[in-house]
């Protein structure tokens, strides 16, 4: 079956042979109501959702797989995950960040501090739409969730100045 013939309300299932970005537009522009991405390694890139959607790892995909395959009417529901804290491991830093010294001028000194500049949930322009449905439907929004350096820089800026008064000498 092709993507554009997918029934209305449908989860699609996209495997990891093309690029995540291709996938997100085509399910947006498509009858299904969600998507279903598998790829490895997410945690280190920012990519806009412009439809309902979840990653999962190739791991668990082999599961959802073989429930899709052996159940007569599959089912599927997408909730949106809340942050849980002092999860074990530790959440990964972004591929972006910096790790410490910089091998070709050893003056740089690794960062002491860092914060968080992935997936920030963060104030926005109200009257620019941040994301679309289909080709006729725009969205905007107070907040959106936003990656980079500028994200990452009022966190820094902030626990500096907290520092600083707590320390002033």
């Amino acid at each position: 079956m092709l993507l554009n013939e997918a029934p209305s309300g449908s989860i699609i299932i996209c495997d990891n042979t093309t690029y995540v970005r291709f996938q997100l537009r085509n399910i947006s522009s498509s009858n299904a109501s969600a998507g279903i991405f598998i790829f490895d390694d997410f945690i280190h890139y920012s990519i806009i959702f412009r439809a309902p959607g979840i990653v999962i790892t190739s791991k668990d995909a082999s599961a959802l797989i073989k429930y899709m395959q052996t159940v007569v009417n599959p089912m599927a529901s997408i909730k949106f995950q809340e942050t849980f804290v002092g999860t074990k491991p530790a959440p990964a830093v972004a591929a972006f960040t910096s790790r410490g010294l910089a091998p070709s001028f050893l003056r740089i000194l690794k960062p002491n501090l860092m914060a968080a500049g992935f997936l920030v949930l963060a104030a926005y322009i109200p009257n620019i739409y941040v994301t679309e449905i289909g080709n006729n439907i725009f969205l905007s929004t107070d907040f959106v969730v936003i990656s980079g350096t500028s994200m990452a820089c009022p966190h820094v800026s902030g626990i500096a100045a907290l520092l600083e008064n707590a320390h002033p000498e």
